[in-house]
């Protein structure tokens, strides 16, 4: 999950930075990254929870999707004050170092 954030968010911060076609080459690359630990935050969530992985596979998505929209909301009314350009890659910083920080917040097994 950490690789995930660590790599995916410079990837997604360079997109604005760059002119086409290399915007949707980054875009692109950003999102494989940034969604590839999706399947190991699912696992995790259901080891947590083992009796109820159907329910706890469903929360973690509809809680990943609820706080986009929020934070979509947020930069949007931000985007709104300021250029759209000059608040995406704040918004990428901000919320993706929350991300790495929660992420070492996490327990660790050792699995032999």
């Amino acid at each position: 999950m950490i690789g995930g954030l660590l790599f995916g968010i410079p990837v997604l911060w360079v997109t604005f930075m760059v002119s086409e076609p290399f915007q949707t080459i980054f875009l692109m690359l950003a999102g494989a990254i940034l969604y590839s630990p999706m399947g190991a935050s699912v696992t995790y969530a259901q080891e947590v929870a083992p009796e109820h992985k159907a329910l706890v596979s469903a929360m973690m998505l509809g809680v990943v999707w609820f706080l986009g929209s929020l934070i979509a909301i947020g930069v949007g009314a931000l985007g709104d004050v300021w250029s759209i350009l000059t608040v995406m890659p704040a918004a990428i910083v901000v919320t993706g170092s929350i991300g790495v920080v929660l992420s070492f917040g996490l327990p660790k097994e050792n699995r032999a």
